[in-house]
């Protein structure tokens, strides 16, 4: 049994109960009380907690019924029926009752079964426990028994054979329509547990087509970048070039070799000219 995650979870009570009617069922008492007791003494702040102790309470009171300590499981169970009552859980003071008309029949207190019986039909006409018709007939056609009026009893009999086959069809077709609607229901979990991993598979290729789409992109602006910074170095070697040359050719008439060609050149054009004379 999980512990309690909420104050107003009453799964883990409700549990330990079930278990101890399962095991009462199959007549280990001992496991029973184990967990009847349990749901009784769990710790925990919880919504409705005295109600739930109060069933836990009368569950107690069952184990003693069924070890026949009667008087034991009266003590138990007759103040959690008054209570449950009080507090309008008619279902479950119902459960009780039923209960404690078996203790006070095997008392031969029949006056008190006479009156536990009378109770637990107003109890049920108060509640929704309609499924437990056939327990109170049960009783009651064994209390018509005790006291010799035997057509009474086996009218009971009748009714309650009758609401008990009425409550195994309709609870054979609750199973069914149940299981229907479990498989009902996982069929929609796989359909979208499917839905949702093709949006996580479509989603991851849409995110590598973009990673893919972006790196081409950088990769593309990165090679004009160095396409652009190429041509921007080529143009200016280019320059420097041109102007190294324009250099060479202003210097050039500055040049000692070149004026002393010229001079000997003119000296040499004037003494030609005066040896004619």
């Amino acid at each position: 049994v999980k512990p309690v995650k909420y104050f107003f979870d009453t799964s883990p009570i409700q549990a330990q109960n079930l278990l101890g009617e399962y095991y009462a069922l199959k007549e280990n008492v001992d496991s029973a009380n184990y967990y009847f007791r349990q749901a009784y003494f769990s710790s925990g702040k919880i919504k409705n907690r005295s109600i739930l102790d109060a069933i836990s309470l009368s569950n107690i009171g069952y184990v003693f019924l069924l070890n026949k300590d009667y008087n034991r499981a009266i003590e138990y169970m007759e103040p959690s029926m008054s209570y449950l009552v009080d507090m309008e859980q008619y279902d479950a003071a119902s459960n009780i009752g039923l209960r404690l008309a078996d203790c006070y029949m095997a008392q031969d207190d029949l006056k008190k079964t006479k009156a536990i019986i009378d109770s637990v039909s107003l109890y049920m006409a108060a509640g929704e426990l309609s499924d437990q018709r056939g327990n109170l007939y049960t009783i009651r056609g064994k209390y018509y028994a005790r006291v010799g009026n035997s057509a009474l009893s086996n009218a009971y009999m009748d009714s309650a054979f009758v609401a008990n086959r009425e409550y195994e069809t309709k609870y054979d077709r609750l199973n069914i329509l149940r299981a229907e609607q479990r498989v009902l229901e996982e069929e929609a979990q796989a359909k979208a547990e499917e839905f949702r991993l093709r949006e996580i598979s479509h989603n991851t290729t849409l995110a590598y087509l973009y990673s893919i789409i972006i790196f081409v992109a950088l990769m593309i602006v990165v090679g004009l970048i160095i396409v652009y910074l190429n041509k921007r170095k080529k143009e200016k070697l280019l320059g420097q070039s041109g102007m190294f040359s324009d250099n060479n050719t202003v210097d050039s008439g500055n040049n000692p070799d070149t004026f002393l060609t010229e001079a000997v050149q003119e000296l040499s054009v004037n003494g030609n000219g005066g040896s004619d004379n």
